[in-house]
């Protein structure tokens, strides 16, 4: 069944999720500046592992995250916070290949070349599917958390096309449930009941009686002769 367009989230709902997910990966960044300078650390040392601990939590954030499994799949604390959820292609739940390859991948590696971040951010307005540069490497989409059914039906290979408006994989269909034979197979004759009367036998009908007047004509040997 393909899903309808609104099914796909805002571009606002987009950027108000990654805003939050940025304010989280700072916390965690300030958290280890604050732990680190109580233990006495210096100032250099301190830099380090703020650095180290911002692009740790920024790059295993979102993957781990979004390869959970039941309802939360597909979802980062801000997707989840503005009810949105990160699919793929045939509407099947993330994986953990799936959730590196476009964070990771699509995001962090890429985004080292210049520009390339404010294009990829930038590119759902322009493109007719509303997908990133990022969402186009993973073949993922960024749909309302209630257009994909929770937990259960969020299972790898879920559908077998695209419902979001591209040629999804092809698999070989599948059949379910009773299937009527190839060939029917004739049903033997029935057999004679066993119950009831007895068919009657037919008796054969008596010769006509003769009168005396045909037996002196006839005599005793057949008819007289005159």
């Amino acid at each position: 069944m393909r899903a309808d367009r609104g099914d796909l989230a805002s571009y606002g709902s987009r950027v108000g999720a990654t805003l939050l997910d940025g304010v989280i990966v700072a916390v965690v960044a300030v958290i280890a500046a604050i732990l680190a300078g109580g233990s006495g650390a210096e100032e250099d040392t301190t830099g380090y592992i703020v650095i180290g601990a911002a692009l740790l939590s920024g790059l295993l954030y979102a993957p781990a995250l979004m390869c959970r499994s039941g309802a939360h799949n597909g979802q980062t604390l801000g997707k989840q916070a503005l009810k949105i959820r990160v699919v793929r292609q045939d509407a099947a739940a993330m994986t953990a290949s799936t959730a590196l390859l476009r964070e990771f991948v699509g995001k962090a590696l890429l985004g080292l070349i210049p520009f390339f971040t404010i294009v990829d951010y930038l590119f759902p307005l322009g493109d007719s599917r509303q997908q990133a540069i990022h969402d186009k490497l993973a073949s993922t989409f960024v749909v309302r958390a209630d257009a994909v059914p929770d937990s259960g039906a969020l299972e790898p290979g879920a559908a077998t096309a695209d419902p979001f408006g591209g040629q999804g994989p092809e698999r070989p269909p599948t059949t379910s449930g009773w299937q009527p034979p190839a060939t029917a197979t004739p049903e033997p004759a029935a057999a004679p009941p066993s119950w009831g009367p007895p068919t009657p036998t037919p008796t054969p009908a008596p010769p006509p009686e003769r009168s005396a007047e045909d037996d002196a004509i006839r005599g005793p040997f057949g008819p007289s002769s005159t």
